[in-house]
């Protein structure tokens, strides 16, 4: 199962990636989808709440392009998005199996 810590790591990098700025998030619940090693994770800073999502096996997550609107608040939900991105902020062009997901050229 992914931690708090990496959950809260990962989120913190994002919002810095995006903003610029460091700022304390709290992981306020962490739930694991039908995907082994895929975990929906639930945030709040001082100023937004949101989720994103992460996968176990090589820490990759995903998350909403704007932290200010609404946010899936369960697996069924996450294919309703579709500006999902990357930590890096690059768009993530696919939701493979309701989930987002990279394709990569081989």
């Amino acid at each position: 199962m992914i931690t708090k810590e990496l959950a809260k790591q990962l989120i913190e990098q994002a919002e810095y990636n995006c903003s610029g700025e460091k700022v304390e998030y709290n992981i306020d619940d962490i739930q694991a989808l039908s995907k082994d090693g895929a975990y929906l994770v639930f945030a709040s800073s001082e100023s937004c709440k949101t989720s994103f999502v992460c996968y176990e096996e090589d820490g990759t997550a995903y998350f909403l392009d704007d932290w200010q609107g609404s946010y899936p608040t369960n697996e069924e939900e996450i294919a309703d998005y579709n500006n999902w991105v990357t930590i890096d902020w690059k768009e993530s062009p696919v939701i493979f199996n309701g989930l987002p997901r990279d394709l990569y050229v081989l």
